[in-house]
């Protein structure tokens, strides 16, 4: 968040909406980046074909959904302005350890299905593609719903 400076986001005169849309774009920015760079090297190396290229976009996508939108909930919903140094905040933070280990534990599932051969590929992408993506709109609506400005 704004650390102990917070005072000036809650006088500006702006909707919180506008401020979780902010930050969103500005990590989807950062994500965007990297993505785009990967899935170019990944389409030139490898050549997918459509149906590969299009999952190869569609789970990183909607994992930096719900990853995004459930930390800036976390963010939102508690917090935390007494900090000794700006990398407690990024790195040592419960929302940001919570965060983590969410998204670890999002991968295990569908890793143990695809090793183990329980359901075909396309239909655990799909679950996972529309679960995750799901759960990122009720993260979003949460957030914006969170009084904090």
């Amino acid at each position: 968040m704004e650390g102990n400076k917070v005072w000036i986001l809650k006088t500006l005169p702006i909707e919180q909406k506008s401020v979780v849309h902010a930050k969103l774009a500005c990590t989807f920015f950062l994500l965007f980046i990297g993505f785009a760079i990967s899935i170019l090297a990944y389409t030139i190396r490898l050549s997918p074909t459509i149906e590969q290229l299009m999952w190869a976009i569609l789970i990183p996508v909607s994992y930096s959904a719900f990853i995004t939108t459930f930390g800036l909930m976390l963010n939102f919903s508690y917090p935390h302005f007494s900090w000794k140094n700006d990398m407690y905040i990024v790195k040592q933070s419960p929302p940001v350890l919570i965060a983590a280990f969410t998204g670890m534990a999002m991968m295990i599932v569908p890793l143990v299905l695809i090793l183990f051969q329980i359901l075909p590929l396309f239909v655990i992408y799909l679950a996972l593609a529309v679960l995750l993506i799901g759960l990122a709109m009720l993260f979003y609506q949460r957030t914006c719903r969170i009084k904090f400005i």
